[in-house]
């Protein structure tokens, strides 16, 4: 047997032993759709607003949705900082409904690296609830996360692949888990022109503190700028 087969077969052997430990768990699918916008109204300084559905059961049932608006200001080339609100339409476990209201601040900076660009995202999050099924629900809960990606700019092509990793844990209070939620991805995106893009994900989250623990995502995202 030549090196060339055994490390095809072994590549083979990796790839299915990956695969069988994610979904040998009790894994589910979900589909999000979303679209954004963006405008320029002074120097540095945009206006944003987006909206998602976002589907789970293998994609036949709606989850949630949601829409938000806010603010982003670029520094410079490398750092920007932005304010949001989410207004968002969450299925609570009696099958309605539910607003549930979120502020965030974002920071990010962004290195580029020839055709690569890499970034880190710091995310300030508090959410509140309208579905009160317990004392704790009454009160607001405040999220840290963390998220790092690599781009690369393809020659001559419209297309930009990415990967990704986020880190979410609580902030304010401690429930002694300091990464409650994971999310790992990667993707395409197509620039149909210099203001409008779509992009296609793959993410996978994994949760130690919510049902499922373990979620696979197809994300489809429309981009515009005016």
């Amino acid at each position: 047997m030549t090196a060339m087969k055994i490390r095809k077969i072994a590549l083979i052997a990796t790839a299915l032993i990956l695969s069988s430990q994610i979904f040998a768990q009790d894994n589910k699918f979900g589909i999000w759709y979303g679209a954004d916008a963006s405008k320029k109204i002074a120097k540095g300084l945009k206006a944003e607003v987006a909206g998602a559905l976002r589907t789970d059961e293998n994609g036949s049932n709606i989850e949630s949705f949601y829409f938000e608006g806010g603010l982003n200001y670029k520094f410079n080339k490398f750092i920007s900082a932005g304010a949001y609100y989410r207004c968002i339409e969450q299925k609570e476990n009696d099958g309605d409904f539910y607003f549930r209201h979120r502020f965030y601040a974002d920071l990010k900076g962004t290195v580029p690296m020839g055709r690569f660009t890499l970034s880190a995202r710091y995310r300030f999050q508090e959410q509140k609830k309208t579905y009160i099924k317990s004392v704790d629900d009454e009160d607001a809960t405040f999220y840290n996360r963390f998220k790092f990606e690599l781009d690369y700019n393809i020659p001559r092509i419209p297309l930009t692949p990415s990967a990704f990793v986020e880190f979410s844990g609580q902030a304010m209070t401690s429930n002694d888990i300091m990464i409650e939620k994971r999310r790992v991805g990667g993707g395409l995106k197509y620039s149909i022109t210099r203001k409008q893009s779509v992009s296609l994900d793959y993410i996978y989250l994994s949760s130690k503190v919510s049902n499922p623990a373990y979620f696979n995502v197809l994300s489809l995202n429309y981009s515009v700028k005016f």
